[in-house]
């Protein structure tokens, strides 16, 4: 299988157009565009095939710039999809289909021990760097002109010569001494120190100014990479349902569970309570928490560990699952809930079911016998005992058919 793209050019140096990119390319491609077209504030429906050997297989146009939180999971694409435009498609072949896409998933992870950082991450982060293209401006250059007409330099007008008599008269009696301004001389050794100083005093500024600068802040993709979720939905509030669909995805219970204590909700209690197989919780937390089909058979699966088939039987109704038909099945089996097993046999239309209902029938009778010769008087100690013991062990068979299935294992809250 491989994904490829149909979109504008805005996108096109994230969602390459003409490659063949294996799911998980095509998934990360996806969270890192609808990112860069929240940041640039524009919306784009990009066209997204999934190809096989015989060709197209799935195909949907994405909302990119719409910060769904499920345009970050390829297989919460799938569920979405099948939710609203592919509502009329039939539960087994969108199942097949997923299961498909998710072991397709598996398998490209498999050899890489450490995801390669994608190049559109790269190219994303030049983009915040670029300038815009201002349009060169012609400059009117003015010259300043000196306006100013040269004067004619007038000759001073000859005074007419006083007689000699009057200048003496107008002479002072008395001067005032010629004062000397002094002249400050300043060695070389003074100015060197005085240029130290300033260029001191310039470096510790911009030393103090590097320091109150403020840090740039980190990119979405970056915390995520580092597993800084806490810091990462501190950063970009809009992300917490992605942050918590990302840590339920990797099955990161210690960071699903820091996380949830920080940034508590109805979603991520449900999925930690299930993730810790706190099983009534689930249950209780249920009622508020946003019932995906993913986490509809989380509940039924949970009502069978509290020994409520019929409960998983009524939201089976609706999700229409064949493996969580057997589970219930067997469940009632386990229960001794036989007659109920029988008119779900007829529905599952499997021999092996039928198979399987006869044995539990027989185990119960010799349950029952046991049961009843355990309690019955007229029988010896002894005989009591064996029947008490019997009674156990036809218990543990009725228990144990159709193999050991996931809800049996043990759970303490």
């Amino acid at each position: 299988m491989y994904a490829k793209f149909e979109c504008s050019r805005k996108l096109r140096q994230f969602l390459k157009k003409k490659r063949q990119l294996s799911l998980s390319e095509a998934e990360k491609m996806i969270s890192a565009a609808d990112d860069y077209a929240i940041q640039h504030h524009f919306k784009e429906d990009v066209n997204f095939k999934i190809i096989g050997q015989d060709g197209i297989e799935y195909e949907d146009n994405l909302p990119i710039g719409t910060g769904q939180g499920w345009l970050h999971n390829l297989l919460l694409i799938l569920d979405h999809a099948y939710q609203t435009v592919l509502s009329d498609q039939s539960p087994e072949a969108f199942k097949a289909f997923s299961d498909r896409v998710r072991q397709e998933l598996t398998i490209e992870e498999q050899p890489k021990a450490v995801q390669e950082t994608l190049p559109v991450v790269a190219c994303q982060e030049k983009a915040h760097h670029l300038k815009p293209i201002v349009s060169k401006e012609e400059e009117a250059v003015r010259k300043a002109e000196s306006s100013a007409p040269a004067a004619a330099k007038q000759k001073p007008q000859k005074s007419k010569p006083v007689p000699l008599r009057r200048q003496a008269r107008k002479k002072p009696m008395w001067q005032f001494p010629q004062l000397k301004r002094p002249k400050i001389r300043l060695s070389a050794q003074i100015i060197k120190r005085f240029v130290l100083a300033a260029a001191t005093i310039l470096v510790v500024a911009i030393f103090m100014l590097f320091l109150m600068r403020p840090k740039p802040v980190p990119s979405y993709q970056t915390l995520i990479q580092n597993a800084s979720y806490v810091q990462a939905a501190k950063l970009y509030p809009s992300k917490h349902r992605d942050i918590e669909a990302r840590l339920v995805k990797d099955d990161d219970e210690k960071s699903l569970a820091a996380f949830v204590q920080k940034y508590p909700s109805n979603n991520g209690r449900f999925d930690l309570a299930y993730m810790q197989k706190k099983f009534s919780t689930v249950i209780s937390v249920s009622q508020d928490a946003d019932l995906t089909a993913v986490r509809k058979v989380k509940l039924a699966i949970s009502y069978i560990y509290q020994n409520q088939p019929e409960n998983a039987l009524t939201i089976n109704s609706e999700i229409k699952s064949p493996q969580l038909q057997q589970l219930i099945f067997l469940a009632l089996i386990h229960e001794g809930k036989l007659d109920q097993a029988a008119t779900l046999a007829k529905s599952m239309n499997n021999k092996d079911a039928d198979k399987v209902l006869e044995v539990g029938k027989t185990y119960q009778a010799a349950y029952e016998k046991a049961k009843a010769d355990a309690n019955n008087p007229k029988l010896s100690e002894t005989d009591r005992k064996q029947a008490l013991k019997d009674q156990h062990n036809w218990l543990a068979l009725r228990k144990s058919l159709g193999g050991k299935s996931p809800y049996e294992e043990s759970t303490n809250e």
